[in-house]
């Protein structure tokens, strides 16, 4: 009897093992289904200059390569240049483009962005598409030379002052657009005007990442509002899960182990996440198409509520003004 019951135990149990692998098969085939691919060849860039922050690896080197494919001028914003130099000098092989350039910028200082913009202007001083794509979900210093939560401003302050600084050339260049890399994720946010920067109340590393994709969004709705009617279109996207350099960073707690093995199985490679940054960059039929959010390569409406507060969406460009020092002159609506 005893022996008996060891075989029904064996194949009860192995039954339901199957019936898990059946399971995660089906959602593996499900993932792969709904992926969408962006043709970034159909319409050529040629005479168009276009910026992408965070451009030396993960999703940003792969929108990277997409957008060098049509032609124009990219211009790589990279932190590690020599990375970036690498991922170029790769872009360049792959698409015959030679209109590619790496220039270094350090989201995580001010100081670095205002150098960044005013290069750019000296040198190019015209600019098509920005893509904010650069962003962190871990940090082992936990606020920058700035006094700004690290997290928040590579996220937001960075990108946010950038695009403030960038506005009088994207507007000088019309019909010209900015997309915002959000995340799905900004639907967990614990978000607070009063803890913005969060130095009120610590918040996991996680959190902070969550809340500065929901800053993504509201700034970048705030930009869509006050930019009409001047040609420059203000977007965000979601790329879609993706293992990338930002998500390994973060696999010392058990928490990111699962996360990344998760990404493993289930997750987008960085070549199908950049399809839908790219997407929102170039395709004609958005050329005044403002204030969207994009995922899987068109409009998603699964934005938190929040999100289309316009009033939260007047205080956090304040506030965020007030923290990056934004001058009277750096505002360009």
């Amino acid at each position: 009897m005893g022996l008996l019951s060891a075989y029904l135990f064996i194949a009860v149990n192995s039954t339901w093992l199957w019936i898990l692998v059946l399971v995660v098969a089906l959602y593996w085939a499900y993932m792969r289904m709904f992926i969408a691919y962006y043709d970034t060849n159909i319409e050529r860039t040629e005479g168009k200059t276009f910026i992408i922050t965070g451009a030396e690896t993960g999703i940003g080197r792969m929108t990277a390569d997409l957008m060098a494919s049509r032609g124009g001028h990219l211009i790589m914003a990279c932190k590690d240049v020599h990375l970036g130099q690498i991922a170029r000098d790769q872009i360049v092989a792959r698409t015959n483009n030679n209109k590619v350039e790496v220039r270094h910028l350090d989201l995580s200082s001010l100081d670095s962005v205002r150098k960044f913009s005013k290069d750019f202007h000296d040198s190019v001083g015209k600019l098509d598409v920005l893509i904010n794509n650069a962003a962190i979900a871990c940090s082992p210093n936990p606020t920058t030379a700035d006094g700004l939560n690290t997290i928040m401003q590579v996220n937001h302050f960075g990108p946010f002052l950038l695009t403030n600084l960038l506005l009088d050339l994207l507007k000088k260049s019309s019909p010209s657009r900015v997309v915002f890399v959000s995340s799905l994720f900004h639907h967990f946010h614990k978000f607070s005007m009063d803890n913005l920067n969060c130095d009120k109340q610590r918040l996991p590393n996680c959190r902070v990442y969550f809340n500065s994709k929901l800053a993504n969004i509201l700034t970048a709705k705030y930009f869509a509002r006050m930019l009409q009617g001047t040609g420059v279109t203000v977007n965000t996207v979601h790329p879609g899960m993706a293992l990338t350099d930002m998500t390994k960073k973060c696999s010392g707690s058990f928490i990111g182990i699962l996360c990344n093995l998760w990404l493993n199985v289930f997750g987008k490679t960085p070549c199908e996440a950049a399809m839908t940054p790219a997407y929102a960059a170039t395709e004609i039929k958005l050329a005044y198409v403002t204030g969207e959010h994009f995922a899987d390569c068109k409009v998603s409406h699964c934005v938190a509520n929040i999100a289309h507060n316009t009033n939260l969406q007047d205080k956090l460009f304040e506030k965020s003004a007030e923290l990056v020092h934004l001058k009277s002159a750096e505002k360009h609506f």
